[in-house]
């Protein structure tokens, strides 16, 4: 199907569908990539904090001996 050309409307303005594609595929893969960070920053604060508790228990059983 031809469609006629568009007369230049300056309100509006014209993306191509590679630039369109590029813009989509960049924001998935920033997406993901701050999905990734927040992840592992998550994990490593939660392992920390587990680290953290089984020490504080290990001390409160030595005392009670």
């Amino acid at each position: 199907m031809i469609h006629p050309p568009l007369p230049d409307n300056p309100s509006c303005y014209r993306i191509e569908p590679g630039t369109m594609a590029g813009i989509i595929i960049a924001d998935v893969i920033l997406t993901i990539a701050i999905v990734i960070v927040t992840y592992h920053c998550a994990s490593r604060r939660r392992r920390r904090k587990e680290r953290a508790d089984k020490v504080y228990m290990n001390v409160r059983a030595n005392c009670k001996t």
